[in-house]
């Protein structure tokens, strides 16, 4: 990188480089997790980011209005076909073809969508006993062989990282409650 402010190639050669890791143009979220700029810096040199994605050459995804209900109820069954599961929206992410925004939009929730698709939301934290959410991190760790990582609870697990953070305070305190804690 030349100086703090990354050239506009530096920058077009880093939405390449995950395009080729991706094996798919890189999404804003994408960028976020994975790229070595902000996505603020590519909407300030090319005023959003589908402009970015132009300029890079590919084709940007679709405005978020551009999807009926139909239409993204049938993008959340072909992933979950894909993955073998319900999908999370890191599956979304990583292998749907529509943004978590446009289903948020449309839907208002993830789990609304998840409804829509003929799917059981995941269940809200706050009303799941400590003694279940342990079980399923011993599960889950006996399934991954050691201390599960939040990664894999939300690629694998029913409920999201977020519902033992709401109820233990941390993940780290979550894993201590089920018996995982590092000694």
């Amino acid at each position: 990188m030349t100086g703090d402010t990354p050239s506009t190639q530096e920058l077009l050669d880093e939405i390449h480089r995950l395009n080729a890791e991706l094996d798919k143009p890189p999404s804003y979220q994408d960028m976020n997790a994975e790229g070595e700029y902000s996505i603020w810096v590519y909407v300030r040199r090319f005023e959003s980011w589908n402009a970015a994605i132009e300029a890079a050459g590919y084709d940007p995804r679709p405005a978020r209005d551009a999807y009926t209900r139909s239409e993204l109820i049938a993008e959340i069954k072909r992933v979950a076909e894909q993955c073998g599961r319900k999908p999370t929206t890191n599956d979304m992410t990583e292998y749907g073809a529509v943004s978590q925004s446009t289903y948020l939009n449309t839907f208002e929730s993830w789990n609304a969508a998840l409804e829509a698709a003929g799917f059981e939301p995941r269940t809200n934290g706050q009303q799941i006993g400590h003694a279940t959410l342990c079980l399923e991190l011993q599960r889950l760790a006996d399934s991954v062989d050691g201390r599960p990582t939040t990664t894999e609870m939300q690629q694998q697990g029913p409920y999201s990282p977020g519902t033992y953070i709401a109820n233990f305070g941390s993940w780290e305190a979550a894993l201590k409650a089920a018996g995982l804690a590092t000694e």
